[in-house]
């Protein structure tokens, strides 16, 4: 949540950024729904379908969908702001984050390796 709140706030020297950052809403809606869907089965033994109808569980495909197109929109969000701000891209992956799934942007090259 906190990478979200840190879209809004000013540029510093170096930033980092996860394709994951902007998506973790939505999916965890979905799984709110999914959660309270099994709950209801396990104290009814009924499916929440049978009895309320589809909305629900449709609504978590709808927030499955929109986290995905939130995760291929994140780097073009991010790199468009550090690349205006002067910001270039330091190659390799941040330390404490999966290959492909972050990038880091510094200042200067030297800024790279902290």
């Amino acid at each position: 949540m906190g990478n979200i709140v840190k879209l809004g706030q000013p540029i510093g020297d170096v930033e980092t950024y996860s394709r994951f950052d902007l998506a973790l809403i939505p999916m965890g809606a979905m799984m709110f729904i999914v959660l309270i869907i099994s709950i209801f089965y396990v104290i009814t033994e009924e499916r929440w379908e049978d009895r309320y109808g589809a909305k629900l569980p449709l609504s978590s495909l709808v927030f499955a969908a929109f986290a995905i197109l939130l995760t291929l929109a994140t780097p073009y969000i991010y790199e468009s702001k550090y690349e205006k701000s002067g910001l270039k891209a330091c190659a390799g992956t941040p330390v404490g984050h999966l290959p492909l799934f972050a990038k880091k942007y510094a200042r200067s090259p030297s800024l790279c390796n902290k």
